[in-house]
């Protein structure tokens, strides 16, 4: 079939279904409004209302508080659909009483994407190609190295999130909300970094900046004297097996070290009748004592 030919069968399709949410509009003007509003990428009114307020001094895992605010925004704006890559028990992501999205129950708003995060990632973008629904996936840090894939090519499609949009478009935004929101979507920027710098890098400039994340000066620098130990413990070993610790002042001198390490009763207890050969200290790290057996 001809590329002209398959324009012309999808205009056909398109004009068929329009036709059809037409006489749909009639009869259920609430419904058709609420889907036109979600394919705008519109959220409703009051979907923030129930969010939970968390204070430094709360112990709860940012997963668990993270799950506790997907809750209360699941309550409101019902095309929250997502899942996690067979790590639920941990991310606590599935909507409570959202049902399972699978045959039989395509109302279900919960996906189980399987031990496949490269696979979910590809579903995810797919989704958010769509529009419509706001997908979401979840899994371990460490395992979005198998997401790279679908991450670079969301970022060449230029897939925003709700984030991403406020920050892309401010004058839509209040002066307050954008400063927020960019701070935001930096500090995550800093943080995807070390783990795709490539990403990272075409995420950073996005943002408006010049010069590269590498040269932003971000990174903290390290003081000394916060670095600094009031004591040591030192690994004694006995032919190169551990037998002892002790613990020394910082500047212990390697005399001292070495005196204090024979003297330990462990390690006595291991040299007692045999001839030392030599004993080797290794300033703030190590001692090593050499006997003959």
């Amino acid at each position: 079939m001809r590329s002209s030919d398959c324009g012309a069968r999808g205009r056909e399709y398109e004009s068929e279904w329009n036709s059809r949410f037409e006489r749909y509009a009639k009869a259920h003007a609430g419904e058709a409004a609420e889907f036109k509003s979600m394919l705008a990428g519109e959220l409703p009114s009051g979907w923030d209302a129930e969010l939970p307020q968390f204070t430094p001094k709360d112990t709860l895992a940012t997963r668990e508080s993270a799950s506790r605010a997907e809750q209360a925004i699941a309550k409101k704006v019902w095309n929250l659909f997502g899942g996690a890559a067979d790590l639920n028990e941990s991310t606590f992501t599935n909507v409570k009483d959202g049902g399972d999205f699978e045959r039989g129950n395509y109302a279900g708003r919960n996906l189980h994407f399987g031990i496949r995060e490269h696979g979910m990632c590809a579903i995810l973008n797919g989704i958010a190609l769509h529009g419509g629904f706001i997908p979401y996936g979840s899994s371990f840090f460490v395992f979005t190295d198998y997401c790279r894939p679908s991450i670079r090519l969301a970022a060449l499609m230029e897939l925003l999130n709700a984030l991403g949009e406020l920050n892309a478009e401010p004058g839509e935004a209040s002066a307050a909300e954008v400063f927020a929101v960019g701070e935001a979507v930096e500090a995550l920027v800093v943080m995807l970094a070390p783990f795709a710098p490539h990403v990272a890098e075409e995420m950073w400039e996005g943002l408006g900046h010049e010069g590269g994340l590498a040269r932003a000066a971000l990174w903290p620098v390290a003081d000394p004297e916060l670095a600094r130990k009031e004591e040591l413990e030192i690994p004694v070993q006995v032919n190169g097996k551990l037998r002892s610790r002790v613990v020394v002042a910082p500047d212990i001198s390697e005399t001292d070290l070495r005196t204090i390490a024979l003297a330990d009763p462990k390690v006595q207890s291991f040299i007692d009748g045999h001839e030392i050969v030599k004993v080797i200290v290794v300033p703030q790290r190590l001692v090593n004592v050499v006997v003959k057996k």
